[in-house]
């Protein structure tokens, strides 16, 4: 069976968990670092901001998620400060046509 680079191949699942689907046509979903090393995050902190469309229980788990990778590795995840140009933006991916700018 021919392996495929995942953080170049659309349709992920173990390696991003994305999935070929119409809805993810709207994100990046992979990027290979030794071909974009201008893309890594300076410092590894990665500034994200977590969509307002999530229920409470969802943010809890996200928070909760974001604070064990904080722990655990070298990356360190804080909230984006509104003015950062690149930025991960967690989004319920049930509302992808929703004005993002709008609830930011």
């Amino acid at each position: 069976m021919d392996e495929q680079d995942p953080e170049l191949t659309p349709g992920l699942f173990e390696g991003d968990q994305a999935i070929d689907n119409e809805l993810f046509s709207y994100f990046r979903i992979g990027l290979k670092w030794d071909v974009f090393p201008e893309k890594l995050w300076p410092n590894r902190t990665v500034p994200f901001a977590i969509s307002p469309l999530y229920e409470t229980e969802d943010m809890i788990t996200i928070m909760t998620a974001i604070r064990t990778l904080n722990a655990m590795t070298c990356v360190k995840f804080v909230k984006w400060n509104g003015k950062a140009e690149d930025f991960l933006l967690i989004w319920p991916i049930k509302y992808p046509k929703v004005e993002i700018l709008k609830l930011f």
